[in-house]
């Protein structure tokens, strides 16, 4: 599994934000709507293959990131088969308030993911970096993950690491 020391950062020239990612993952930029990038595990055999993917929501104005989530989260157990959350907690990063949420939920196949998520606002754009694991491979990716999601970046972010 990659270690946080073998991660390089990417940057998005169009949705202006910044990442550290696995040197050795692939990576594919704008593979749908709202989907700004997909960077997954290379192949392992036939196994579910541990996942980032970063989506970009134009959200109604004014609204908060705690409704965003809100909405998010009234979406989640229909969107994801046997969606259950895990835990969320607010934080500040860089001068921005970040929601986190931990999740688990199953592939079609009925493998089980955990997912943990960070959405952030700024002005009526939501950004989310969600990554995914299978669930008894969680806390090998967790440390990355958790470096990945400490160095994502938007670009005029403030350059301390918390605040």
């Amino acid at each position: 599994m990659t270690t946080p020391d073998q991660l390089v950062m990417y940057h998005h020239s169009t949705a202006g934000f910044s990442l550290p990612a696995p040197r050795d993952w692939l990576l594919q930029e704008n593979p749908q709507d709202k989907v700004a990038v997909v960077i997954v595990a290379p192949e392992r055999g036939d196994e579910f293959r541990p996942n980032m993917v970063v989506t970009v929501d134009e959200l109604e104005p004014g609204q908060t990131l705690e409704a965003w989530q809100e909405f998010i989260e009234s979406i989640n157990p229909q969107m994801l088969d046997r969606y259950l959350l895990i835990d969320t907690e607010v934080r500040t990063l860089r001068g921005h308030d970040v929601f986190r949420r931990l999740a688990h939920h199953a592939n079609p196949d009925g493998t089980a993911l955990t997912m943990d998520q960070w959405s952030t606002v700024r002005g009526n754009i939501g950004y989310t970096l969600t990554t995914t694991a299978e669930t008894m491979e969680f806390q090998q990716t967790s440390g990355m993950f958790a470096a990945i999601a400490g160095g994502f970046r938007m670009d005029g972010d403030r350059k301390e690491t918390e605040s």
